[in-house]
């Protein structure tokens, strides 16, 4: 029997009265699942900071999607789960496979995810292809989490006494995941950059948690083994059940500010307003905008209005608007769902209240039933889906709303942090209040600007006023995280037109002021 066919017995995941699903059956459902959310949920904004084409970013998905767990194909992990489903045993052992006991191992390390990373590694695989396997549970894998170079330190735990069929079981994985997503050969597979790297990686968690949840994949029963004809079916059930709309697409025709006003929100724009869409059409590649006016004037509706325009212009799939607390968060809510349902009138889409204590907030039980946080039909084109429920999820809805510390935290290192790069970096960002944060708050927020300018996602600040040596710090690190070089940006010169409000944008490393 070849390695590639014994490797297709090898269990996955188990379950209860002998259940299991195939690792090969499992790789290829994530594989179905990357497609999916490829398609259906992914907005131009990811993949140009990506640096890649939609096809070439489909390829490594499908590709990170297939081998992701390829360290599950180790003696020590199938030891481990053959604890929960020891009838496999006698299976794997007439193939010829000799599975030593979970207590013939000296140290359980490393995890899967870990060792994943160190196979890639061993047979020639990107660093940034390896890393993004090794962190695909959330966490990167460094050295204080296991010892370096445990292909060396553990052999045992990556092939026990039959190293050439483990190692060619490991390949014929990786043979497997280079076919499908259709590489000819390691050689072909992309070098990521850092920003590649973290959106990837929360491609490859999203993907990798719908393909884990049986209420959608079900394992198989202990006497089924599963054939390649099954996984296309259950894709497709599995993805009429999740039923996840499509990704927001700003789409519509400038007849001028006056018009644009109306048609949104039923008034005619004020001197700030106007100033702030015109400002957001001369930005082609997004950008930074700050916006100082007094309260009253609609700073709201002029963010709202230039998140539109910015997100056509960048390929943007949403928009994340961020507050400082619960009170302003339920607040604004529903203005902003208001705003949403007009742009969401042809196609359904996601919003979001996000916050501990959102699911009190009546205007947002509005968009699900009975109060609870499950599918519906939706209002006016919106729907408060059950698969963005999750606080690590929430941002990958399409419109979200909530404080301003869930955007935040993507400056943190922090696990699944992956997943919050990937949902601010299919939208435009808008922060209000943003001269109510202290210095903690600020730092933060900081790093955010830097991480958004590299990934070039459109950001509206907004704001009663702010000193002129915020406003630089601000621009200065939305500026330099946009920058490819390694030089600092570290003089901006305004130019010298004062006043309020204050409208102040970029042009790439170019900075624009004007009164309104």
């Amino acid at each position: 029997m070849t390695e590639d066919r014994i490797y297709r017995l090898l269990p996955g995941k188990s379950g209860d009265g002998g259940a299991h699903l195939p690792l090969w059956m499992h790789l290829e459902d994530t594989a179905h699942a990357a497609e999916y959310l490829c398609n259906c949920r992914t907005a131009d904004s990811v993949i140009h900071a990506c640096g890649m084409t939609r096809e070439e970013f489909g390829k490594i998905c499908v590709f990170l999607a297939m081998v992701h767990d390829i360290g599950k194909c180790t003696p020590l992990f199938e030891a481990r789960i053959l604890q929960a489903i020891p009838q496999r045993r006698d299976v794997l052992g007439g193939a010829g496979l000799d599975i030593p006991d979970i207590s013939a191992f000296i140290y359980d390390t490393p995890r899967h995810a870990g060792a994943g990373q160190e196979i890639l590694k061993d047979f020639g695989c990107r660093y940034g292809v390896c890393a993004v396997v090794g962190a695909h549970h959330g966490k990167p894998v460094s050295e204080k989490d296991d010892m370096a170079e445990p292909l060396a330190v553990y052999p045992k735990n990556f092939y026990a006494k039959q190293r050439d069929l483990w190692r060619g079981m490991q390949r014929a994985v990786l043979d497997n995941a280079l076919a499908r997503a259709g590489y000819a050969a390691i050689e072909e597979l992309p070098v990521l950059s850092n920003c590649a790297q973290m959106l990837l990686c929360g491609m490859l968690i999203q993907a990798d948690w719908i393909a884990s949840n049986t209420a959608y994949f079900p394992l198989l029963s202990e006497d089924e083994e599963g054939k390649p004809d099954d996984c296309p079916v259950r894709g497709a059930r599995a993805f009429a059940a999740l039923s996840l709309p499509g990704v927001w697409n700003a789409d519509y025709e400038w007849h001028g500010s006056e018009s644009f006003y109306a048609l949104r929100f039923g008034f005619s724009p004020n001197s700030m307003q106007r100033l702030t869409a015109e400002a957001a059409r001369s930005m082609p590649e997004g950008g930074l905008m700050i916006v100082e006016a007094q309260m009253g004037t609609g700073k709201t509706e002029a963010a709202m209005a230039a998140a539109e325009i910015l997100s056509k212009s960048a390929g943007c799939g949403g928009v994340f608007f961020g507050l400082p607390t619960q009170a302003t968060s339920n607040g604004i809510f529903s203005r902003v769902a208001g705003w949403a349902e007009k742009i969401s009138q042809n196609s359904t889409h996601t919003i979001r209240l996000v916050h501990g204590m959102a699911e009190l907030n009546t205007d947002y039980r509005a968009y699900f039933p009975s109060g609870k946080n499950t599918d519906c039909e939706g209002n006016g084109g919106l729907e408060a889906h059950s698969w963005f429920a999750g606080r690590k999820q929430a941002l990958l809805a399409d419109f979200v709303v909530g404080t301003v510390d869930s955007a935040l935290m993507a400056a943190l290192s922090q696990k699944h942090v992956m997943l919050r790069h990937l949902g601010l970096c299919g939208k435009t960002v808008i922060i209000d209040e943003c001269h109510a944060y202290d210095a903690y708050m600020s730092r933060f927020l900081l790093r955010m600007l830097r991480w958004l300018g590299a990934y070039r996602v459109p950001v509206i600040l907004l704001s009663a006023t702010l000193p002129r040596e915020r406003k630089e710090e601000m621009l200065r690190e939305y500026i330099n995280g946009r920058r490819t070089g390694t030089d600092e940006f570290e003089i901006i010169t305004f130019p010298q037109d004062t006043g309020y409000p204050m409208i102040t944008w970029t042009e790439g490393d170019k900075v624009l002021a004007r009164a309104a």
